[in-house]
């Protein structure tokens, strides 16, 4: 087995998804997360490094990268902190903004930062990512992956939170799987207030299958409300399943 097949998730005609084995590819990665992060959101990042996004969960995560075939750029990214890395580090990513108590005897997969370059905000990243979600799911034998899903709300507040109702009476976890917010969002009136569109990214998730696992809340240094998203493989879509997880089970790469 080569290098390639031992990192390589999934290709397309375009992009391949791997997880980052190489210095190069996660600096690149960070790099990537800091143009996102702080050029684009304006975040408050505590990095040490300019122009990297890092903290201390990095060294316990596999980092999934989308990489353009043609010039070998990293576009795309995904965090994974799998259960031996938070039993590691000692907690969770979201821990500082939710109490999972409720997921603590769950197999999951956390993810966190997701970036993706803006030239590169297209249906084909996002599929592929997914696909090399469910490559990893298959390859480490998990079921779950959970995650704060981000959603800027420069937009307005009441905007998002009224896309958040909508989109939680369709998708709501049942409740032994719910999360709670340390922080919860004061109740404000919706009434005739235009839903925000959603972010691609969280359609996906909820296209998926994945479950809204609580309430919102609001993270100051990413000027963006965050909803906790839970995805049980063995509940995927049947579009998903089709075309994410058979190619993944069989050690495809097509």
């Amino acid at each position: 087995m080569t290098e390639n097949d031992n990192h390589l998730l999934a290709v397309s005609e375009r992009y391949r998804v791997l997880i980052a084995h190489t210095e190069e590819q996660l600096i690149a990665a960070q790099r990537l997360r800091y143009r996102v992060f702080a050029g684009e959101w304006q975040a408050r990042l505590h990095n040490r490094i300019p122009e990297l996004d890092h903290d201390l969960f990095d060294p316990f995560c596999h980092h999934l990268v989308v990489v353009e075939n043609a010039t070998g750029q990293v576009v795309g990214c995904y965090r994974l902190l799998p259960p031996s890395g938070a039993r590691a580090v000692g907690e969770r990513y979201a821990e500082s903004e939710y109490d999972l108590t409720r997921l603590k005897g769950l197999n999951f997969v956390e993810l966190s930062r997701a970036s993706i370059a803006p030239e590169h905000r297209n249906g084909a990243v996002i599929a592929l990512l997914f696909r090399g979600l469910a490559a990893y799911l298959a390859r480490h034998q998990i079921r779950y992956l959970f995650g704060l899903a981000s959603f800027p709300y420069h937009g307005g507040l009441d905007a998002v939170l009224a896309q958040y109702w909508q989109l939680r009476r369709r998708h709501e976890a049942p409740i032994e799987f719910h999360v709670t917010p340390w922080r919860r969002i004061e109740p404000m009136p919706l009434a005739g207030v235009e839903p925000a569109p959603c972010p691609p990214l969280i359609l996906a998730y909820l296209s998926a299958g994945a479950w809204i696992a609580g309430d919102p809340t609001i993270d100051p240094d990413f000027h963006c409300v965050d909803f906790p998203v839970l995805l049980d493989a063995e509940r995927l879509s049947p579009r998903y399943r089709r075309h994410f997880v058979r190619p993944a089970l069989l050690g495809q790469a097509a």
